[in-house]
């Protein structure tokens, strides 16, 4: 073999492998995308049947164990109600994630009318290999105390 051809072999081995490195990312990044969309889905599927446990188990604070099931009762509006929901948009950037969703309210006493909200920016935290709703609330001084424990 000659030495050319052995040169053609080897580039043509290193190209095919970027090649499948770029698939293996581009399946990686639909993966995602399609978990996100189904994870968003249920999340706002949960708030129309009113199920607040669900509601409660998808959220990053949950998870960062920044929020128990009395505070989350507390925080979200104890009138409205969501009916409806679509979602507008989409941008993941790495373990973040944001979707633009319109929704429909209503709320007792309107006797069965809804309304539409404004458009409203949903985030999304990629933690412990699944999505959850919400920005991760770790602060500043959760950082620098992980640091100085990992110091010791």
């Amino acid at each position: 073999m000659k030495m050319k051809d052995a040169k053609t072999i080897f580039c043509s081995w290193v190209l095919f492998g970027e090649l499948m490195a770029a698939a293996v990312a581009y399946a990686g990044d639909q993966r995602r995308d399609e978990a996100l969309r189904e994870r968003a889905t249920a999340y706002w599927e949960a708030w129309r049947a009113n199920d607040l446990h669900t509601v409660y188990q998808m959220e990053t604070a949950r998870v960062e164990g920044k929020m128990t099931p009395d505070q989350m009762q507390q925080a979200r509006f104890q009138r409205l109600r969501v009916v409806g929901y679509k979602f507008k948009e989409f941008k993941i950037d790495g373990d973040s994630a944001e979707i633009i969703v319109e929704t429909e309210l209503t709320m007792p006493g309107l006797q069965g009318k809804s309304f539409g909200g404004p458009p409203k920016k949903d985030h999304w935290t990629f933690v412990q290999g699944s999505w959850y709703h919400g920005k991760s609330v770790k602060t500043a001084g959760d950082a620098k105390a992980t640091d100085q424990a990992e110091d010791e």
